[in-house]
């Protein structure tokens, strides 16, 4: 039996696109969901290649967090709570603040608001910049200078110490020989037992973050797209161009003032303008296909208590004479820590008024006084 080859719309190489399989429009890490279409367009060389940018998005992104809060369903799971960069990005970097110093933390559970407070000194320069050095298990005053000194802080700087009894007779000992004379500035021990802190979250992308979220609206689009396009046509040249090899990701990510499309929350707004949460986690996919443009709307992690400002992706602009391509949006929902695929429908949309505040437990409010959208 004759094989049926098709071209890969990144490298133009012919392949079988029934071996493997294919591209899952998200990686499985944001979950795995019955009946979600693959994407079947991409040679498994140029797969494995865009893979490497999901790779910080999972990993090194705010979904790395949202991920361990909502527990998407997935077959395969982990309990590691050790946080893991990308090849191309650092993870996310945890720390709180205790009696004026910047104190690193870390997570001791899958659940990142589930953190304990490690041996560390922290250095404070003149300017009042904070740097924490974690003292592990088999720490010496050789590694503790060195690391001080890979600081290049230049004049006096304080110290900050917050350790456990364990490690204090020892670090008064290596204090002598670091800081002779010195009064270290050692913080009040806490209490055993459970404390809420609040804790400061950094994460940092590079543009493999805003390609894989590029790659999720094109692939989203062609999969479900009413035109029959395969995407390799000329319209999406630049897009895939910015998928394989990076660019600048402004040119395909706009903001929702500057998008033609104004979807918001699917899950509709209070009285005083704040947006209403599901009870279930779900993810939100929404594209517009006009005779004048492509615009694909990625929502993420939309969940009890939890919303997050929504990604608008243009993909490329049409001729004014084609014909209008339609709308469509699907709804993917789980239960945390499920083993079984979640949910997918697809749903209707309609126009809703103002949303003015969006925000979730650990994460900043956003101010959205003038946005308006549309919900199913």
């Amino acid at each position: 039996m004759d094989q049926v080859l098709v071209e890969c719309i990144y490298c133009s190489s012919e392949f079988n696109p029934a071996r493997g399989k294919g591209d899952h429009v998200f990686p499985a890490a944001l979950g795995e969901f019955e009946g979600l279409r693959v994407f079947r367009g991409a040679c498994p060389k140029c797969n494995n290649e865009i893979g490497k940018s999901e790779e910080e998005l999972i990993r090194c992104g705010m979904e790395a967090y949202l991920a361990r809060v909502s527990d998407p369903p997935r077959r395969r799971r982990t309990t590691n709570p050790k946080w893991v960069g990308s090849k191309t990005s650092p993870p996310p970097v945890m720390s709180t603040k205790r009696h004026g110093a910047k104190l690193r933390v870390r997570p001791v559970s899958r659940n990142p608001q589930d953190i304990d407070i490690p041996d560390q000194i922290v250095i404070e320069d003149q300017d009042g910049n904070h740097y924490p050095i974690l003292l592990h298990a088999k720490w010496t005053k050789n590694s503790v200078r060195a690391k001080i000194n890979a600081l290049g802080i230049v004049g006096k700087f304080n110290v900050h110490i917050s350790v456990s009894d364990e490690s204090r007779v020892k670090l008064e000992q290596v204090a002598e020989v670091l800081w002779p004379g010195e009064e270290l500035n050692e913080l009040p021990l806490t209490e055993v037992g459970n404390h809420p802190v609040e804790i400061n979250h950094v994460f940092q992308v590079t543009d493999h973050y805003f390609r894989s979220i590029v790659k999720m609206a094109l692939h989203y689009y062609l999969c479900y797209n009413k035109r029959g396009k395969l995407g390799n046509e000329p319209e999406f040249a630049a897009v895939r161009e910015f998928i394989k090899n990076g660019g600048e990701p402004n040119q395909f990510l706009i903001s929702p003032k500057e998008s033609p499309v104004k979807v918001g929350t699917p899950f509709g707004r209070t009285p005083c303008g704040g947006a209403i949460t599901p009870r279930e986690w779900c993810h939100f996919f929404f594209a517009e296909d006009s005779a004048e443009f492509i615009v694909v709307c990625i929502n993420l992690f939309l969940g009890p208590g939890y919303v997050q400002e929504p990604l608008f992706v243009r993909l490329g602009d049409r001729l004014s004479t084609e014909t209008d391509g339609g709308v469509w949006a699907h709804h993917l929902q789980w239960t945390p820590g499920a083993t079984v695929k979640g949910t997918i429908k697809e749903i209707a949309v309609g126009y809703q008024q103002n949303i003015q505040i969006l925000a979730g437990p650990g994460l900043s409010q956003i101010d959205r006084s003038s946005w308006s959208g549309m919900i199913f």
